[in-house]
């Protein structure tokens, strides 16, 4: 049953059913079917993201939104890394 506003939704329809309906997951699958593909938030793939190697280790590693405004400066995959490069003498 379809409801024209969202008062009689919440009034009508058993707390289980309102949970699956409005979740994030049904919600995106709601707004791509219907046109509203630009509400949908699009990531890219691990795979299509931009990888670097790690100055410390050497191993490769990819971008991380938490690296996204300084990702030019990044030189090493952890925290770790970063510590073990600064503490040996060059």
């Amino acid at each position: 049953m379809r409801f024209r506003n969202p008062h009689l939704f919440r009034l009508l329809t058993p707390r289980k059913q309102q949970a699956q309906a409005l979740s994030p997951a049904n919600w995106a699958a709601h707004a791509a079917r219907n046109g509203h593909a630009s509400l949908v938030r699009k990531r890219a793939a691990p795979s299509q993201r931009p990888s670097k190697v790690c100055a410390a280790c050497g191993l490769p590693f990819t971008w991380r939104r938490k690296w996204a405004r300084d990702w030019e400066q990044v030189k090493y995959c952890s925290d770790r890394c970063r510590k073990q490069a600064k503490s040996r003498p060059a």
